[in-house]
């Protein structure tokens, strides 16, 4: 509900108070609460105020007419339920909340009917500007905007008290707008469930966008629930099919297991347990490590984990970050990992080398890639708005060789492979696709897929911009032959978001961006 909506209400309240016959102490109704302080966004967007809001309230000591009077507040009041309503008014309570943040429309039809025993009393109110844009970052509070349920109003609560300073966020309102406009197409356009997508500053970790869908409208309550509300980027766990290929590359690589130029057979399907593997486009000769890479071999993916053991590959994941706990800004509020198959079979090498077995949230994967190809030091990310840049941390987790071969891989995987929707003419953009199946009851159900598209760009040196893209449940369509693989959905969808990036004001010009 934004603010505009309540002004005057102050006013108007003042001068109907005469019409409304209500003996009862206006002191009875809880006082409003202490400003708490505004948030916004890097640029100074406002994305969260407190202003002043009315609420209507009873004292049932006064109704005259419960049925009556219940009758005609539901006729007014949407979303009031009529026994409910009644039962408060024939209570024998000196006061009731009626409705809570009530527009100006309503509190003037409500004070039209100078009901005995109802009046309006001004509140201090959350108020959220941008709506749904930024529902899931932000959150909301309780009613009365005390404490913090969710999104930045929880997570940084302790500096939002009344007398704290603006709280100003990573987040741009531009670039968030950006990434829910092309995931609200995205998933209109092949019918999916859901979708998130983030945008890391690398030179500075600062998140710039963080978007979950399906999302809500913090200024309706009646759109908040445990699902609508959760971020799906920092809260889920996933596993991420082709992406996780990055990392195990990447171990090997480090691990001088294999290099870019080895070849390895994936002529022949691979059989796991009761699984076997094909490549949606088998090779009839052996593949580079980069062919593999850039065709999104999930045959070669599994021979090259298993070229080391086990134990190795674990306590590579564990080096690169990826089997323990995430932090950011200081509080643990990345989940955990979870290290075990979602159908309980043994874990195994080749398993996780195609992206199964082991279950992050996005936004961890998201900065484990973005060290990898950061010369392979890793980012601490922050949704908070750095006051100067280089707040980078300093743990590497691969070397600058290893490094360098990844975004050589990326960026042909990108150019000649399977992220090719994603390549903006002039911005080094380098990527890697991922396909995986959802677990439902102990199984994975072949017709039910995520889809997802890491990327940073220019890959020519260590990104200044990375970005992971999620699809839920994505349909085939004539225009994808039917096909709904995360190269005919999430990758084209990371293309228009890159695209929109680089034009947008005050981002360095694309010319320069590749000239990094």
């Amino acid at each position: 509900m934004h603010a505009s909506k309540f002004l005057g209400i102050a006013a108007l309240v003042i001068m109907c108070a005469h019409s409304v016959p209500l003996s009862a102490n206006p002191a009875a109704a809880p006082p409003p609460a202490a400003l708490r302080a505004e948030i916004t966004d890097r640029n100074g967007v406002v994305l969260a105020t407190t202003a002043v809001v009315a609420s209507i309230y009873a004292d049932p000591r006064h109704i005259v007419n419960p049925d009556a009077t219940a009758a005609a507040l539901t006729r007014l009041l949407p979303g009031l339920e009529r026994d409910a309503l009644q039962a408060k008014l024939a209570s024998a309570k000196s006061f009731v909340w009626i409705a809570r943040h009530v527009n100006a429309a309503d509190v003037r039809s409500v004070l039209s009917l100078a009901l005995p025993g109802i009046g309006v009393r001004d509140e201090s109110g959350r108020i959220y500007p941008q709506g749904p844009l930024t529902a899931q970052v932000v959150g909301f509070t309780d009613l009365e905007s005390k404490y913090g349920m969710a999104g930045a109003e929880s997570r940084f609560d302790r500096l939002l008290t009344p007398g704290s300073k603006t709280l100003a966020l990573s987040i741009d309102v531009r670039v968030q707008a950006m990434v829910r406009e092309e995931l609200v197409r995205a998933m209109a356009d092949f019918q999916a469930r859901g979708a998130a997508g983030l945008v890391l500053d690398v030179k500075t970790s600062e998140l710039l966008a963080l978007v979950s869908l399906p999302d809500f409208d913090p200024a309706d309550r009646k759109t908040i629930n445990p699902f609508g509300y959760k971020d799906r980027l920092t809260s889920d766990l996933y596993e991420l099919g082709g992406v996780f290929e990055i990392f195990t590359t990447a171990a090997a690589l480090e691990q001088h297991a294999v290099t870019p130029k080895t070849v390895v057979d994936v002529t022949t399907p691979l059989r796991f347990s009761r699984v076997t593997l094909r490549d949606d486009q088998p090779s009839a000769i052996p593949l580079s490590v980069a062919d593999i890479f850039s065709r999104s071999s999930i045959i070669g993916a599994a021979r090259i984990a298993e070229r080391s053991s086990l134990e190795t590959l674990l306590v590579s994941l564990h080096h690169l970050g990826l089997l323990d706990p995430m932090a950011m800004d200081g509080a643990q509020t990345i989940a955990k990992p979870i290290a075990h198959p979602a159908n309980g079979s043994r874990l195994d090498r080749g398993v996780v080398g195609y992206g199964y077995g082991i279950a992050v949230s996005p936004l961890q994967a998201a900065i484990v890639a973005t060290g990898i190809v950061n010369h392979g030091v890793l980012v601490a990310p922050t949704l908070l708005r750095s006051e100067a840049a280089g707040t980078i941390g300093e743990t590497r987790i691969v070397g600058e060789q290893t490094s360098a071969e990844m975004r050589a891989l990326l960026r042909r995987a990108v150019s000649a492979g399977t992220g090719a929707a994603a390549d903006v003419p002039g911005l080094a953009v380098g990527g890697k696709t991922g396909t995986s199946l959802k677990p439902i009851a102990g199984r994975y159900a072949q017709n039910r897929r995520l889809t997802w598209f890491f990327a940073g760009f220019p890959m020519n040196d260590a990104p200044r911009y990375t970005l992971l893209i999620m699809l839920d449940e994505p349909h085939g369509m004539d225009a994808t032959h039917g096909l709904a693989t995360s190269q005919w959905n999430a990758v084209p969808t990371a293309g228009r978001i890159i695209s929109r990036l680089a034009r947008l004001p005050g981002w360095a010009p694309s010319a320069q961006l590749a000239a990094r």
